[in-house]
């Protein structure tokens, strides 16, 4: 693990998780606090790719689209991805990892998913 970096990934709750149609729909993303945005977005911008890992489904990895985080989220500093998996997941234990530009792990975060918003997130 490298040197401290300013952002943080976050945790899968009833902030980032949501159950609709019998489906989950899920935000991965970062979020960060104390230093200034721009440190935070280069930080953000030296993960290459996240791996994110739900029990009882398969692993997935979203990898940076280009140079930059940017595409997925209106901040650069606060980049987040929409995932949709198929059926409840709330009680199931998760681990999230970032990897950085040279394939090592920069930071993990790993609990279980204790609640989730119930309802479509987008109306």
């Amino acid at each position: 693990m490298s040197s401290a970096t300013a952002f943080k990934l976050d945790k899968l709750d009833k902030n980032t998780v949501a159950e609709y149609n019998g489906k989950s729909l899920i935000t991965i993303g970062f979020y960060g606090q104390g230093s200034s945005d721009k440190k935070r977005a280069a930080d953000v911008n030296k993960v290459k790719k996240l791996s994110v890992k739900i029990q009882g489904k398969k692993n997935i990895i979203i990898k940076r689209p280009g140079k930059t985080w940017s595409k997925y989220g209106y901040y650069p500093q606060y980049p987040a991805k929409q995932l949709t998996l198929k059926g409840s997941i709330k009680g199931k234990k998760y681990t999230v990892t970032a990897y950085g530009n040279n394939g090592k792990k920069i930071k993990k975060l790993s609990g279980k998913i204790k609640s989730v918003y119930k309802g479509n997130p987008y109306y």
